[in-house]
């Protein structure tokens, strides 16, 4: 069992990128955003989002209020009107002016990302495969307790389907490119039955106030401890972005999709297998973009980055110290650089930047180091490590202690005290970016994935 792609040696097409309007366009193709509706399947969406515009209106002067209308109404049209109601939501941003200066958005843009439904058949029929597998009486031919779930209108292949709903929306696999730039956002997505259509402001804007504007934002949490400057961005920034990071998706579903990636040293496939890379490529992605919308909350950043790396582990075979060392992590920045276009590195690469810097910064936390300036990780070895070493140990230790600190080995004990006792327990804000340098690198590899997939489910 294979894929299409697999066997021709060719690309996927899974999911794709047309821009409607933006910089450098002569001619908007409103029409052609129609396409992205099933009314049908949109039905569920339609009327929750027509009962929401009841409520909050679009005429508030605030830019989030704006961007929450449009949105919705955005998902509530009619298929026929989807592209009419996108350019009214461009103009609308058109209008936005800042005091003194003019036109808030010059180089606005639409886009569509469409997902095939080649793309949700391949992932259903992971689950279809696992009911046959676990289901005996299905799998003898009784078809009874399929029925009733039928009759009752119940899930009947939804095998771990919450924990991998992404692929409908494409919302997961579109938020980190929206957070790219966070604290600041450059844009916002609504979604239709066949894919997002996003709207890019053209530049970045603030999406933290200094003033929560919700209750919930006045409870204790630490967030960053220094303001991030916003660098202008060059009109063909965030088109260019876009375009490579679909690009990178599709390859990467390609891969997460194809059964013949799946298969044990017997040649059989294991649906369990392909299942699992599923649900954990998709945690990687919701759990950078959660990093990405905690500004205000440090510690559940750093709790996140921690699953993250965790999960790359999963995905790639690299330890977490690996992924903290500092000299390897500069290494991916170089090789990033070197892949991504100069245009769309302005919005990929400033924030995994900052991640890689942020590790000299834990370094510094070292407050008691040896005359060579090293670390002492077991001082009745007289074992010194560098500062780079101790640096990914020490975050190795903090990850470990999402658990609960001190060590549970007894040959980790010594070197747990030893770092708890010589750093001053300050973590960087912007460590957590590591996480989206890490899901920046491995969707530029996606052969690698398929490599590392492929030796596990042979093993």
């Amino acid at each position: 069992m294979t894929t299409r792609e697999h066997y021709t040696r060719s690309r996927p097409d899974l999911v794709s990128l047309q821009k409607i309007a933006g910089p450098m366009s002569s001619l908007a193709r409103w029409d052609g955003l129609n396409i992205m509706g099933d009314d049908e399947i949109d039905q569920v969406v339609r009327d929750s989002g027509h009962r929401a515009l009841e409520q909050i209106g679009r005429d508030s002067g605030d830019l989030a209020h704006l961007v929450s209308y449009y949105q919705l109404a955005v998902a509530a049209v009619p298929s026929e009107s989807i592209g009419e109601q996108c350019r009214l939501a461009l103009e609308s941003l058109q209008e936005v002016t800042i005091e003194g200066r003019g036109c808030a958005f010059a180089n606005p843009g639409v886009y569509a990302v469409r997902r095939s439904p080649e793309l949700l058949h391949r992932i259903k029929l992971v689950s279809v495969l696992i009911r046959l597998q676990h289901d005996e009486k299905l799998r003898a031919g009784d078809l009874t307790g399929l029925q009733k779930q039928h009759d009752r209108q119940a899930s009947v292949f939804a095998a771990s389907e919450g924990l991998h709903q992404g692929f409908y929306l494409l919302d997961q696999y579109l938020g980190p490119l929206l957070g790219a730039l966070t604290p600041a956002v450059w844009g916002f997505m609504s979604h239709r039955a066949h894919g997002a259509i996003v709207f890019s402001y053209g530049r970045q804007i603030g999406g933290a106030p200094r003033i929560s504007s919700d209750l919930l934002g006045t409870l204790p949490t630490r967030g960053a401890d220094r303001v991030t400057e916003f660098a202008p961005l060059d009109p063909q920034a965030i088109p260019s972005a876009l375009s490579w990071w679909v690009e990178r998706l599709n390859d990467l579903f390609g891969v997460i999709s194809d059964p013949a990636v799946f298969l044990d040293g017997a040649g059989i496939y294991q649906p369990s297998l392909q299942l699992q890379a599923i649900l954990t490529t998709e945690q990687l992605f919701s759990r950078v973009l959660s990093i990405q919308a905690a500004h205000s909350d440090t510690n559940a950043r750093r709790v996140l980055l921690f699953t993250v790396l965790d999960t790359i582990e999963a995905l790639t075979g690299r330890p977490v110290e690996k992924n903290c060392d500092a000299s390897f992590a500069a290494k991916t920045l170089a090789r990033l650089r070197d892949q991504i276009p100069d245009q769309a590195g302005q919005v990929l690469l400033p924030r995994a930047e900052r991640g890689v810097d942020s590790l000299a910064e834990v370094g510094d936390g070292f407050f008691l180091r040896e005359d060579c300036g090293g670390v002492m990780l077991r001082p009745s070895t007289q074992q010194v490590v560098p500062l780079e070493r101790g640096t990914a140990e020490y975050l190795k230790l903090l990850r470990n202690a999402t658990h609960g600190h001190g060590a549970n080995k007894k040959n980790q004990v010594e070197a747990t005290e030893s770092l708890l006792a010589r750093h001053d327990g300050r973590i960087p804000h912007e460590v957590a970016l590591l996480g989206w340098l890490y899901l920046l690198d491995l969707l530029s590899h996606p052969d690698a994935l398929r490599r590392h997939l492929t030796a596990r489910s042979q093993k």
